[in-house]
């Protein structure tokens, strides 16, 4: 990923210079990459790399496009990427997005492995993305860590209209790192908060949790289930 950004950063300072906001915003996502690595690793699945380069894809193309249909006096255009490196930095959940064919990609990228002679061997030992992604996922888990399923049931409780663990984090400030309990490419909404859409990218399969990060999270679920208070309390006074 960060060898394709630096690829596409030298080329923008060649074909446009340093001053471009969408270089700028592409510089400080490669940054963002780069410096949290081994902290964004874990989660960084397929579907979601390739949500972020065809989210550079897509503000390359509007942020352009509005340079050619601008005129002197008009506000200038500007990179809407800056959302997208805030959720990375601040370690919460990017949706993926409606308009990326992922499908076409991830065909392209089977058809290249069969061509070098790779596909039939990986094909044997494991199900393909594609036939992973035909299969239905359960969408309600059952197995909520139990240190963490009292606290979980008063969330949903006294705030259903919380529905995802990103959610929980960006409203109550604890960062989400904090609270994962899945392993990598896995649903930590499934696993910690016990429901997901079946078109989740993220696996849903549920795997035993060391009894000390049950009480950590546990213990963070606390915390924010109180600001989470506090705020009601705060709006409705």
């Amino acid at each position: 990923m960060i060898k394709y950004l630096n690829n596409y950063i030298v080329w923008l300072e060649v074909l446009v210079g340093d001053g471009c906001l969408h270089l700028l915003a592409v510089i400080r996502l490669r940054d963002c990459l780069d410096e949290n690595e081994e902290r964004l690793e874990p989660v960084l699945t397929e579907h979601l790399l390739l949500t972020i380069l065809w989210r550079v894809h897509e503000d390359a193309r509007q942020f352009f496009h509005k340079c050619e249909m601008w005129s002197r006096g008009e506000q200038l255009p500007k990179s809407n990427l800056s959302g997208m490196v805030t959720l990375l930095e601040e370690e919460l959940m990017i949706v993926r997005s409606i308009t990326c064919p992922y499908d076409k990609f991830l065909e392209k990228k089977k058809d290249k492995e069969k061509e070098k002679g790779k596909g039939k061997d990986r094909e044997k030992a494991k199900p393909s993305d594609e036939t992973k992604k035909r299969e239905p996922q359960a969408t309600v888990n059952p197995t909520i860590p139990a240190l963490c399923s009292a606290t979980i049931k008063k969330i949903k409780a006294a705030h259903p209209s919380i529905t995802t663990i990103t959610e929980f984090a960006a409203q109550t400030g604890i960062p989400l790192k904090d609270l994962l309990v899945s392993s990598r490419g896995s649903c930590s909404n499934f696993t910690l908060f016990g429901v997901c859409t079946s078109r989740c990218p993220y696996n849903h399969f549920t795997a035993p949790v060391p009894n000390t990060r049950q009480k950590d999270v546990n213990s963070q679920l606390i915390q924010g289930l109180k600001t989470l208070d506090d705020k009601k309390k705060a709006a409705s006074a």
